[in-house]
């Protein structure tokens, strides 16, 4: 048993006045009165505080008051008090990810195709990555921590902050950014702040945008000064082109980007993430050939990567 409190979060904002009792057992989260099973959660995902659980709606043992609180229909948003909401995400991702392997073992032995069930413990969060059915590729894919990873293949350092951007969804570092905006205006003054979670190239970005229009009135800038230090410090140097690339890749300039990808792809070779970034560049400025090279050696160096095969998906489909 896990203990923690938690208010429940509705349009980007915690609702209630007080935090409810949450509690991980075997079954799954009890959630003050109303129990979440493992097998109605299909992905998680934490951003500071909040943990944000996508759910299987259509299960029939969901109950109807968590039904209620869902968002868009599908995603449980908790803000956490008392551990780290990392932690407790970690926690519920090794519990669903082994429930969800174990139904997927069963079901191939039923069919009599048990000798296709495989698979693998996630190192940055212990999930249970199944991989029954799918080819063996040097990579593999963590759908919980979002992490790329392989046994005979190097991986970024700083663990899983390299991932794909909220906003952008290139392959790179992301981390947190503070969005802060003042003004005052006479009498009348105020300002606004939000957490976003962007690559190095949209967090460099923001930080431009956030000193433009702070610098009038200076409250903001020091702020808008953290992120711009944040968005260009502290990265992997061998990894240093990354940034450069994916701007240049957003801007349809694929002959400068492949240049910058290129001395990336020789630190980490046929990386799936610098693959998919290569493939997006080109898709963007319509070429539609070297786009579909790179998906498909982005795909076959990871067989599981779920940002790339939707994007074939929806190539294929339309």
């Amino acid at each position: 048993m896990t203990p923690f409190k938690f208010r429940y979060v509705t349009g980007g904002s915690v609702s209630g006045l007080f935090a409810i009792k949450g509690q991980l057992s075997e079954d799954g989260l009890k959630l003050g009165e109303h129990l979440l099973r493992f097998s109605s959660v299909v992905d998680s995902t934490t951003r500071d505080e909040r943990v944000v659980l996508t759910i299987d709606s259509s299960d029939p043992e969901l109950g109807t008051e968590l039904r209620k609180k869902l968002q868009q229909d599908a995603f449980l948003v908790l803000h956490i008090y008392g551990m780290k909401a990392e932690g407790l995400e970690r926690l519920i991702d090794r519990h669903a990810s082994a429930h969800e392997a174990e139904e997927c073992r069963a079901r191939l032995v039923a069919e009599g195709r048990g000798e296709l069930f495989r698979t693998t413990l996630c190192p940055c969060c212990s999930a249970t990555v199944n991989l029954s059915e799918l080819p063996e590729t040097p990579y593999v894919y963590c759908r919980f921590c979002e992490t790329l990873f392989g046994q005979q293949t190097s991986r970024p350092k700083g663990k899983n902050s390299y991932r794909h951007c909220d906003e952008c969804g290139y392959f790179d570092r992301v981390q947190g950014y503070g969005e802060f905006y003042f003004y005052f205006l006479l009498v009348v003054y105020g300002f606004s702040h939000q957490r976003r979670h962007l690559c190095d190239d949209c967090g460099a970005s923001l930080a431009n945008k956030l000193l433009a229009i702070n610098a009038i009135f200076l409250l903001g800038v020091p702020n808008a000064l953290a992120c711009a230090f944040r968005a260009r410090s502290g990265r992997d140097q061998d990894l240093s082109p990354l940034a450069k690339a994916n701007r240049l890749a957003k801007k349809g300039k694929m002959d400068l980007a492949n240049a910058e990808y290129l001395k990336v792809l020789d630190v980490l070779p046929g990386h799936p993430g610098i693959h998919l970034n290569m493939a997006r560049g080109y898709l963007t400025c319509q070429s539609a050939g070297e786009g579909f090279s790179h998906l498909r050696q982005s795909i076959d160096a990871c067989s599981n990567f779920d940002p790339a095969l939707m994007i074939a998906a929806r190539i294929s489909s339309g």
